[in-house]
């Protein structure tokens, strides 16, 4: 495929999927509280959270001087990601847990800050390294916790064909994306066929010339006896 067809292509995904590419779940009503929509806009209420405290947390920290012995950045820290454990073993309102995946954004900041003001490499290792750990557990709590939750249990459009209005959006988008690509690339694939199709007569002219020569040779054996 030629560079071209491949940054049109890359363009028109990014195009035509930028309005929902970071929501990460169904658009529909069982998932308001778990996708902020703004306008045409859809976007993961936790991710959106999550990124915002570390980045507001990564500024504050980072910029203001902060004072503290090494290990006070680690309790600090430790509180700060506290919350996010709790509402997953817990039923709390989908309130806390927007409060919790801000504070585990802080978290992160905190973390991002504590390596910018300690000039000793050893503690920047150590809070690195806790940052790594916290991201790893989080991750394995968060997938096994999500496999025993299922939000489209009883949903009325589970027994019915077709597309569910929560995916109905992607769908359409990715019918979209599907013809305006089949047209880029139907040069390319024409080429491409016509290359299979020259490449299989060939195969199928040296069958039949075989088959000549064993008729012959075949021939030539009889005569013989």
């Amino acid at each position: 495929m030629k560079l071209k067809i491949r940054i049109e292509l890359w363009w028109l995904r990014l195009k035509l999927y930028r309005h929902f590419r970071f929501a990460h779940h169904p658009l529909c009503e069982r998932f308001e509280g778990h996708v902020f929509n703004i306008g045409k806009w859809f976007f993961c209420q936790g991710c959106t959270l999550v990124y915002s405290g570390l980045l507001i947390g990564a500024l504050l920290f980072s910029l203001i001087p902060i004072s503290l012995p090494f290990w006070s950045w680690l309790i600090i820290a430790g509180a700060l990601i506290l919350p996010t454990f709790l509402v997953h073993f817990s039923n709390l309102p989908r309130f806390f847990t927007r409060l919790a995946r801000l504070s585990f954004g802080f978290n992160f900041g905190w973390m991002i800050g504590g390596v910018v003001q300690n000039s000793d490499w050893v503690y920047r290792g150590i809070l690195f390294g806790v940052a790594l750990t916290t991201y790893i557990v989080f991750r394995i709590i968060y997938r096994r916790t999500k496999r025993n939750r299922d939000e489209c249990e009883g949903c009325e459009e589970l027994d019915q064909l077709g597309i569910c209005s929560g995916y109905k959006i992607r769908m359409d988008t990715e019918r979209e994306y599907s013809k305006i690509a089949t047209k880029l690339l139907e040069p390319d694939l024409e080429k491409y066929v016509k290359g299979k199709l020259s490449s299989f007569n060939d195969v199928e002219e040296r069958i039949v010339s075989n088959d000549k020569n064993l008729d012959y040779e075949k021939d030539s054996i009889l005569e013989e006896l």
